[in-house]
């Protein structure tokens, strides 16, 4: 996102979520396998799903709450989750970039 060490961490917002969209969708390597949690009246399942893309966070509205969407693919279906809630394993080429996004999504929103 182009900061230096001296920079302060910027919030979570329209302009960063669109800076971090744009780093995001250059960096990462498409597909990829994750897993998230959903919570059920039951508890939570976890869920594994190949992570398809990143959406446009320009198409969206709610992007303040949820922060950046993405496509994934469970067996046959098509999901649209928060980025955020994405987890990958310490082994994916992937897991830096998108550990990252989620910390700073859910402790600069």
């Amino acid at each position: 996102m182009g900061l230096t060490g001296d920079d302060p961490v910027p919030d979570a917002e329209e302009a960063t979520l669109l800076k971090y969209y744009r780093f995001l969708t250059e960096n990462l390597s498409f597909p990829f396998e994750a897993e998230y949690s959903e919570e059920t009246a039951d508890g939570f399942i976890t869920h594994r799903v190949q992570v398809l893309q990143l959406l446009d966070p320009n198409e969206f509205d709610d992007d303040d709450f949820y922060g950046l969407l993405c496509q994934a693919r469970e067996g046959r279906y098509k999901l649209y989750i928060p980025f955020a809630e994405v987890e990958v394993k310490k082994k994916d080429p992937n897991y830096r970039l998108v550990s990252d996004y989620s910390y700073w999504f859910w402790n600069w929103r």
